[in-house]
C-alpha cells in the first residue's frame, strides 16, 4: 500500500488535486479489468471533492462503483446521511451513471437482518476498491 502525504495551499486546490488523482484511478481500474470501485467519506469536508470528481467527463461512469465507508442508520433522505451528499455533490451530471452501494439497508436499527441485507450488497463491490478516501 502506498500512502502520499501531501499538503495543500487551500481547499479548492485540496478538491481540485484529490479529484484527479482518484479520476486516475479510476480511468485505469477500467482499462485493466473494465470497471472500477471507490469508497468514500462522509460529513462536510470532502463536498468540494465530490463536486469536482463527479464532473470528471472523460470517466466512463456506468463502470464505476461507488460506496461509503461509514454511514449513519438513517434513511437516504435524511440530512445525517452520508449517501444523501454522495447522490447530490458526486453524483450528478457525467457520474449520474456510476452505480451506488449504501451501507443502509433500511430498517429503524441495524439488526441481524438489515445488517446481512448490507453486507450482502457489499459483496456486489469488486475488491478491492480503486481508491478509498478515509478523510481529509
Amino acid at each position: 500500500m502506498t500512502i502520499d502525504r501531501r499538503t495543500f495551499a487551500d481547499k479548492p486546490t485540496l478538491a481540485r488535486e484529490l479529484a484527479e488523482a482518484v479520476a486516475d484511478r479510476i480511468r485505469t481500474a477500467i482499462a485493466e479489468r473494465g470497471v472500477a470501485a471507490i469508497a468514500v467519506s462522509g460529513g462536510s469536508t470532502p463536498g468540494r471533492f465530490f463536486q469536482a470528481l463527479g464532473k470528471t467527463r472523460d470517466i466512463d461512469w456506468e463502470k464505476v462503483i461507488v460506496t461509503l465507508v461509514d454511514e449513519r442508520w438513517v434513511d437516504e433522505t435524511s440530512d445525517r446521511s452520508n449517501a444523501l451528499l454522495v447522490n447530490e455533490r458526486m453524483l450528478q451530471g457525467p457520474a449520474a451513471t456510476a452505480r451506488f452501494i449504501p451501507l443502509f439497508s433500511g430498517g429503524d436499527e441495524p439488526d441481524a437482518a438489515a445488517i446481512a441485507r448490507t453486507n450482502e450488497l457489499q459483496q456486489t463491490v469488486p475488491m478491492p476498491y480503486d481508491a478509498v478516501v478515509l478523510g481529509m
